[in-house]
């Protein structure tokens, strides 16, 4: 495997070794002009005059002039993260108009703002309001200090003073002087870095070349990063700053299957820190990335858990289905003339689609495909003895080529229930006629449904089922000169096959006898428990049938009134079997 190193190297160039935190400080003497960035919005101006030493910064505050404003310099990205210690002189005194003031401005005066900005201006953060509940009345000038908490002014962080006054009543001057704004540190940042992506020792880390991690404490001013194909090195990036508070910096595109070696060393003023070394290694593309190399899915039933977020889009998209995916990974399966199901179930947080392919790599007939909103995805087809199957579990996208995750997958076959044919409808009478047809696979069961003609077999009509060994079965209970559709289902290990039909038919004007059905009647239905049955001849025997055909009681009333009770029964659809004189009927009933 080829390794490559990162060294995240926090070094100090040599000016910024000087002025690597916030340190600023004025007191106006060098010049009667602004020096050293220093401004204001036209309200104050420097001067000897009543100065608190040498020069003073004044501004004459009065009711044609309510505010004034004086600025420190814009320091940009220089923050170390640690406390910040703000001192300076001023004083309130009344305006004269030559001369110097050496009057004290009596209280009722307005006020003056001290506040600091960390995002060059956009937001102003109050630090102290100088009025009358605790400004000292007096014609000398008074020494403020501040602090700012480290946790407020964070590392790497932009950083501006700024000084408002504001005029309530009277004219009068305000004075400042002698500002500083420090942050000192007292030594190298700690080596707490934490590398938080990828993380250190992760297999499977992402290409894309992104390196994130938390910052040190301890007076932080910026960090250096170095990346190399040795140790140290600086062959792919050199001494690439990573200041302004910024804990991340994008490589560019990595090599697969590489690992990398990262060194994350902060710096300020006093030099950096040396700090341990941290390591991760990119994906691997899967062995099965590319058709040509899909897993043979033998012997069956057969079953792989994969982490393929290196799956490449090689083969472009796949648009043979509807819907189109991307290209992930590959398995092949053999045709074993059987029914054969694939399930994928994701194991990690991504949006797969699964399709299944005949034909051969890049010329597909697309067979079935899944794309859920669920963790799993499934298709199940019948199989040609022989026919090999390609199968591709990659992201549902069929236009971006986006990242596939980790799944399982499970590949099972099971005989086809086959659908038999030739259904025939013989022996027709006034209410019963015979059907009978052609088995094509091995069931011993079958179901029969029947209705008036253009019903709904998956959710109306009669059901009946044959399983005494003998093809065909007898549906009675029909009405005299009415069209019925009939329908067959194979039965086969508790499965169905597809459905058979319709075959229509109608049956014969009333034979001579007695309508044995007439004024028959149950309720109710759907039932809890007990369903009542009440007829006008007498009930000779009750079946009660689930709806694979097994039968679940039967009773002899003999009666013209009895019941049914359905509690002990598990909630679902039964069929009841009811006989009178020799007729019977099937009724659907529904256990709640």
């Amino acid at each position: 495997m080829r390794k490559i190193t990162f060294s995240i190297l926090l070094v100090l160039v040599a000016t910024l070794f000087v002025n690597a935190q916030i340190n600023t400080s004025q007191n106006f003497n060098s010049s009667t002009s602004y020096t050293d960035g220093w401004s204001d919005d036209g309200a104050f101006a420097i001067t000897p005059t009543g100065a608190c030493g040498g020069n003073s910064a004044r501004d004459n505050v009065w009711v044609n002039s309510i505010s004034g404003k004086l600025y420190s310099p814009p320091i940009d990205d220089l923050s170390s993260g640690t406390t910040m210690d703000i001192s300076f002189d001023y004083k309130i005194v009344d305006y004269v108009s030559s001369g110097i003031p050496i009057n004290a401005t009596q209280p009722g005066w307005g006020s003056l703002d001290v506040e600091y900005t960390l995002d060059q201006g956009t937001t102003w953060i109050n630090l102290m309001t100088i009025d009358d509940n605790n400004h000292i009345t007096s014609s000398s000038c008074n020494t403020i200090n501040l602090t700012i908490p480290a946790a407020d002014i964070p590392s790497g962080s932009d950083f501006q003073l700024r000084f408002t006054s504001h005029w309530l009543s009277g004219d009068f001057y305000v004075y400042l002087d002698n500002i500083s704004a420090v942050q000192t540190v007292t030594s190298t940042p700690n080596c707490d870095i934490v590398m938080t992506s990828p993380t250190d020792g992760q297999a499977n880390a992402s290409t894309t070349g992104l390196i994130t991690w938390s910052p040190a404490t301890g007076g932080v001013v910026a960090y250096k990063l170095n990346i190399g194909t040795t140790s140290g090195g600086t062959d792919v990036v050199n001494q690439a700053l990573i200041e302004g508070g910024d804990t991340f910096y994008n490589a560019g595109s990595l090599l697969q299957g590489v690992t990398y070696y990262v060194s994350i060393i902060p710096y300020n003023n006093l030099g950096e820190s040396s700090c341990s070394e941290f390591q991760f290694t990119t994906f691997d593309v899967p062995v099965n990335d590319a058709c040509i190399d899909a897993f043979d899915a033998f012997p069956l039933p057969y079953t792989n858990s994969q982490d393929v977020y290196g799956a490449t889009n090689n083969d472009g998209f796949i648009a043979n289905c509807e819907s189109g995916m991307n290209d992930g990974v590959w398995y092949t399966v053999s045709g074993n003339g059987e029914e054969i199901t694939v399930t994928v179930t994701e194991t990690s947080v991504w949006d797969s689609e699964l399709g299944i392919y005949t034909g051969s790599c890049g010329n597909f007939t697309c067979i079935d495909f899944s794309d859920s909103s669920n963790d799993t995805e499934e298709v199940a087809f019948t199989s040609v003895i022989g026919e090999t199957y390609y199968i591709n579990v990659g992201d549902f996208s069929g236009f971006m080529d986006n990242d596939e995750g980790a799944f399982d997958i499970n590949i099972t076959s099971s005989p086809v229930c086959s659908l038999p044919s030739d259904i025939q409808v013989n022996n027709i009478t006034d209410k019963s006629a015979t059907v009978t047809w052609v088995e094509n696979g091995t069931a011993t069961e079958w179901q029969v449904v029947y209705g008036p003609t253009n019903f709904d077999p998956t959710s109306e009509g009669t059901s009946v089922f044959d399983n005494d060994g003998i093809l065909g079965i007898e549906i009675s209970g029909l009405k005299e000169e009415s069209t019925y559709d009939a329908y067959v289902f194979a039965v086969c290990d508790g499965s169905l096959s597809k459905l058979l039909g319709p075959t229509t038919f109608t049956t014969d004007k009333l034979s001579v006898g007695i309508q044995n059905f007439a004024g028959f009647s149950f309720y109710p239905n759907p039932t809890n428990s007990i369903i009542n049955l009440k007829s006008n001849y007498q009930i000779e025997k009750l079946t009660l049938y689930d709806m694979l055909g097994k039968k679940v009681e039967q009773s002899i009333p003999n009666s013209l009134n009895t019941v049914v009770n359905l509690a002990q029964l598990n909630s679902g659809v039964y069929l009841l079997q009811v006989e009178i004189n020799g007729d019977s009927k099937t009724y659907k009933v529904i256990k709640k």
